[in-house]
């Protein structure tokens, strides 16, 4: 019996085996890991659009309402969610931020991308070690026009 375990530890197949058992689990990682980062690029992509459109709109209006809508139609029809296995992706009250300053308006937006590896929020910014998204923030500054049509 003990020779021809032996026998098999030596044989070709064996060692193939081997190779295969251990590469497959970093392939694997290396696929979820690419899967999440092109899922956050575009999360980033869709936030700034989001945040360019709110600020194109922030820049001829006060409304806060009407920036927060535009804002949020953006994320949402960029194709992100707002929740996530009970987690908040996207507030829009809380997470689409107006500030008016020196003729200025600019227009952040702060998004949550979920992860199903918790440790790669952590690489990517989550203060959080074993949080399970990752921050995400984009934002546009326009002149503030309203100030323009008030002068006149």
């Amino acid at each position: 019996m003990l020779k021809l375990i032996k026998e098999i530890v030596q044989s070709n197949k064996a060692q193939a085996f081997m190779e295969f058992a251990l590469t497959v689990p970093i392939i694997l990682f290396l696929i979820i890991v690419g899967i999440i980062l092109a899922m956050t690029i575009n999360a980033k992509v869709t936030i700034s659009n989001a945040s360019h459109e709110a600020g194109r709109v922030a820049a001829v209006t006060e409304d806060k309402e009407k920036i927060i809508e535009v804002a949020k139609s953006g994320v949402l029809g960029g194709g992100l969610i707002t929740n996530y296995d009970g987690m908040t992706t996207f507030d829009p009250k809380k997470d689409v931020t107006i500030v008016r300053h020196d003729g200025k308006v600019t227009v952040s937006i702060d998004y949550k991308q979920p992860t199903v590896v918790p440790m790669i929020g952590a690489l990517l910014g989550n203060p959080d070690f074993w949080g399970t998204y990752i921050p995400i923030h984009a934002s546009a500054t326009f002149l503030d026009e309203t100030e323009l049509v008030g002068s006149e």
